[in-house]
């Protein structure tokens, strides 16, 4: 199996990339064609895009979309109209996305990283030149709008299945989709509450130069906490992901440590097979990463459909090609890990990161740390990217159905063993709680 995720990159991609179109207009019977040609190939590809939203409602909000058309529009005011209702399809692998080829990195953006919860919304980096706005004041409005209708408003944008993981897309990369939907902005002017005072401040937009690395961004990393290793996995794409893998490892080896810990909370996902390749070199047993897989028969999966026949692995159900999970059998690793392993999830663990997770807690592999996964268990994947003809504005389509290992029910995501979660305090103190639990219970099982 070979579930590739394209969640990660859509949200960076959808987040990024508001001036990134090309200003040339596209006539109405043009961008209708383009909605009628989307949605055949959604239909067509797809297991089931009426899983959360009601076919006859979709359809509804399509034709009146159509008839709202009544004068030429550019690429981006395309996006912006018809992207909320892949959204409302309510699967992370499915959605429009904006032409990739113009994207471009945000030049200016909002100066504060935020901390969400319960539709508020706090200060807990501030990057700005004004040291008077305190960390973990509360923004109540920018340039005007109250920031409920701002958190509602970028929602609307965000693929994903769970709003546990939407949420978290969206605080972890608010100041790009703020310029994302609202535009480019040299100053903001921000109401905010601190010490219990309601005060108005106008500041800066960053520039390029003054902008940091986002957390969520960093590349993935091998490093040492006394007798404890740590990987901090930001995906499973990379071209080098096997050479960086196997030289983890022989550093791990060489080192002669009892635990490890693997850090998924920023992953967004990739593909089966490098998680595969890292699960071996954590347990010799086999295992099924998946307990059913179901395929949409289509040109999008006949070859894959074509590969399970020759195996002789499923059989054809009406409009569907069903199989069973695949035993795979770890292949043997020469710096076989052999300690205690725990591995820490976030809402932001997504994809192959979550099937990942799944293994390591069905199997007993290891212990799972943090958060419930953005990921559910069951889900569709396997993304088909589908230009459209006139506007050559991409959409990604799921074209299977996945049911993990250990799945049972709808929407549940990876539940770790020890549920712990950060919040505001721990943000403003910069304390990395779920990292600080773990390395304490390593501690106490010495």
């Amino acid at each position: 199996m070979n579930p590739i995720s394209k969640l990660f990159f859509l949200v960076i991609v959808f987040l990024i990339s508001y001036d990134g179109y090309s200003q040339k207009t596209f006539s109405p019977s043009e961008l209708i064609s383009d909605i009628d040609s989307l949605n055949k190939k959604i239909l067509e590809i797809h297991p089931n895009p009426f899983t959360k939203i009601d076919s006859i409602d979709y359809f509804k909000e399509i034709e009146k979309i159509k008839k709202s058309i009544d004068k030429p529009m550019t690429g981006d005011e395309f996006y912006r109209l018809l992207a909320p209702i892949t959204i409302k399809i309510g699967d992370g692998h499915t959605g429009l996305n904006p032409d990739q080829s113009q994207m471009l990195i945000s030049k200016l953006r909002f100066p504060f990283d935020v901390f969400i919860q319960d539709q508020h919304m706090f200060i807990t980096k501030n990057y700005s030149v004004n040291n008077e706005i305190l960390l973990g004041s509360e923004i109540l409005k920018i340039n005007g709008i109250p920031t409920q209708e701002i958190l509602s408003t970028l929602l609307k944008y965000i693929p994903g299945e769970s709003e546990r993981f939407t949420i978290s897309a969206m605080e972890n990369f608010f100041p790009m989709a703020f310029r994302f939907v609202y535009g480019e902005c040299n100053e903001f002017s921000v109401e905010i509450k601190q010490s219990g005072k309601v005060v108005m401040s106008k500041i800066n937009a960053l520039s390029n130069e003054q902008q940091k690395i986002s957390e969520n961004m960093k590349p993935s990393r091998l490093y040492f906490k006394d007798n404890v290793a740590v990987i901090d996995l930001r995906d499973f794409s990379s071209p080098d992901f096997p050479l960086f893998i196997d030289s983890v490892f022989i550093q791990i080896s060489n080192k002669n440590v009892g635990s490890l810990i693997i850090d998924l909370r920023y992953n967004g996902g990739g593909q089966a097979s490098l998680a595969d390749s890292l699960i071996s070199y954590l347990t010799l047993h086999e295992y099924q990463s998946m307990q059913s897989d179901v395929i949409k028969i289509s040109f999008a999966t006949s070859d894959y459909i074509q590969q399970l026949q020759s195996m002789n692995w499923g059989e054809k159900k009406g409009s569907f090609y069903i199989c069973s999970g695949m035993p795979i059998k770890p292949i043997t690793r020469k710096s076989f890990f052999n300690g205690s392993i725990y591995v820490l999830t976030s809402s932001m663990t997504y994809s192959t990161g979550g099937f990942f997770a799944n293994v390591i807690k069905c199997y007993k592999i290891g212990t799972v740390i943090g958060s419930e996964t953005g990921q559910p268990m069951i889900a569709y994947g396997d993304t088909y990217n589908y230009i459209l003809p006139n506007t050559n504005l991409s959409c990604g389509i799921a074209k299977q159905k996945f049911v993990l290992c250990c799945a049972r029910k709808e929407g549940q995501g990876v539940i770790p063993d020890y549920i712990i979660k950060p919040n505001l305090t721990d943000k403003l103190n910069g304390i990395d709680t779920e990292m600080d639990f773990t390395l304490k219970l390593i501690e106490n099982k010495k």
